[in-house]
């Protein structure tokens, strides 16, 4: 999965067709559930009969926490850098950017105003862009230390 969003950091870029993300982010759901069918086999393996519903759980509790910390994260990133990249891409004094800014990111409507090629529509698309590669760039940075703390782990090989 590394890998897959590897490829999501070298093709985030507006000029990119949206298939070859779609073919990227349909392999991360992929490997997402064939990963998680994994675990929950290696869970009941390890455990007697009677214990599998406990045990899987106590698995479904670390699975839940596991993806609130994620979409945490990612919340933070779009809120906290989206406003902050898009007032410094506006083609704007400060003052009007930063008002400007807030209209755009309150109002879907807003930004489909202005039409393409328009620089503040452009402005609005490299900041979605921007915020979204930190967004990915978050998900394999946690991806590879996820694999690199199982490798590390591991007493045999």
């Amino acid at each position: 999965m590394g890998t897959l969003t590897g490829f999501l950091l070298v093709f985030r870029e507006p000029e990119v067709p949206g298939s070859i993300l779609q073919m990227f982010q349909a392999g991360l759901g992929v490997g997402e559930r064939v990963l998680i069918a994994c675990s929950q086999m290696a869970v009941v393996a390890n455990v007697d009969h009677k214990h599998v519903a406990m045990a899987l759980g106590i698995w479904g509790t670390f699975l839940s926490i596991a993806v609130d910390i994620g979409s945490t994260t990612a919340t933070a990133i779009w809120t906290n850098a989206l406003p902050r990249i898009l007032n410094d891409n506006l083609p704007l004094p400060p003052g009007a950017a930063k008002n400007l800014t807030s209209e755009l990111l309150g109002s879907w409507e807003k930004q489909k105003e202005y039409p393409r090629g328009n620089p503040i529509r452009d402005a609005v698309v490299a900041a979605y862009w921007a915020a979204q590669d930190y967004v990915v760039f978050q998900l394999h940075a946690s991806c590879s230390w996820i694999s690199d703390v199982y490798l590390c782990g591991r007493t045999s090989i």
